[in-house]
């Protein structure tokens, strides 16, 4: 159930992301959502998250925010080849990362395109 809902959100932000809605007004809309599960993370940029809607916008605040300044020998975040995506892999659990377009699992080799 949990994972068919992510991947809900995961499609609508896409399509919102692609007709230009910025990524602040989504995260300041679903930023601090409550449900389970929720709890600490693992991320010391996010130490503790009220739902995984809250963890998602919250990181991808962190990472898209175009306050974010990228050092001179480092490419900007949404262009670099792999970029971990803070979810988890719906097969085996493992953090997924973005590769050419794609989410992939390098535990399990599961991949999502599009």
């Amino acid at each position: 159930m949990v994972s068919g809902l992510m991947d809900a959100v995961a499609l609508l932000t896409s399509v919102t992301l692609q007709y230009g809605v910025p990524v602040e007004d989504l995260s300041r809309k679903l930023k601090n959502t409550r449900f389970e599960p929720y709890g600490t993370t693992g991320n010391p940029e996010i130490p503790w998250a009220t739902s995984l809607v809250d963890y998602i916008f919250r990181w991808l605040e962190l990472r898209f925010s175009p306050g974010e300044v990228a050092y001179a020998d480092e490419p900007p975040r949404a262009a670099r080849t792999e970029e971990p995506t803070g979810m988890g892999c719906p097969e085996c659990g493992a953090l997924l990362a973005y590769q050419e377009g794609c989410m992939v699992c390098r535990a399990c080799g599961f991949n999502r395109c599009g």
